[in-house]
């Protein structure tokens, strides 16, 4: 019977936590036994393999080098108001933990497309893409990501009160529905 792959999310909350100088056995602690210490280990080599510019993009933004991370001054306190709002730092952790920086760049494009996207569910929407980068780059391939595109433009993030026409443009075929992470990895494990 082969074993169970470990779940990707799994893989990123390991190469996160290596990524802000955890221990293995910190690592496998916080995972809480949804992966073993042998695994944590393959995926912490596996991080470590990782070409920089990779291993950058998971590592903590430095709030005062934010132009280093591509980002103007000006984005400065709008990323700061997101991430105080932030839930994944809340449970366990005795303190706020910095987003890496490709969330952050993720988090600026949004506000830049969509102004009025809350904050408190930027989060979400954030980490599945950036999930989805992190998948398509396993996989040696570009992300896929014209519904989040879509999901932006046509307003698909509005509440149900607001006009948005986004469900009505998927309903007509005019755009695509939008996917997370897991639909791309069962399919690319199917294919």
């Amino acid at each position: 019977m082969a074993r169970p792959r470990t779940p990707f999310p799994i893989i990123q909350q390991i190469q996160r936590l290596r990524a802000r100088g955890r221990s293995i056995d910190q690592i496998t602690d916080a995972v809480d036994k949804k992966a073993s210490r042998n695994t944590v280990a393959k995926y912490v080599k596996e991080w470590s393999a990782l070409p920089e510019e990779e291993r950058n993009a998971l590592e903590p933004v430095d709030w005062s080098r934010i132009e280093d991370f591509g980002l103007p001054p000006e984005s400065l306190p709008h990323l700061l108001s997101i991430w105080i709002k932030c839930p994944y730092w809340r449970k366990n952790q005795p303190g706020p933990e910095l987003p890496s920086g490709q969330e952050v760049r993720w988090w600026w494009r949004i506000l830049q497309a969509a102004p009025g996207f809350s904050h408190e569910g930027m989060w979400g929407f954030v980490n599945d893409i950036v999930l989805r980068e992190r998948w398509a780059f396993r996989q040696g391939k570009s992300a896929e990501l014209d519904d989040v595109w879509a999901y932006l433009a046509w307003g698909g993030w509005k509440p149900e009160s607001e006009d948005s026409r986004y469900k009505e443009a998927v309903a007509e075929g005019e755009v695509p529905p939008k996917k997370n992470v897991m639909d791309f990895v069962l399919r690319d494990r199917r294919s």
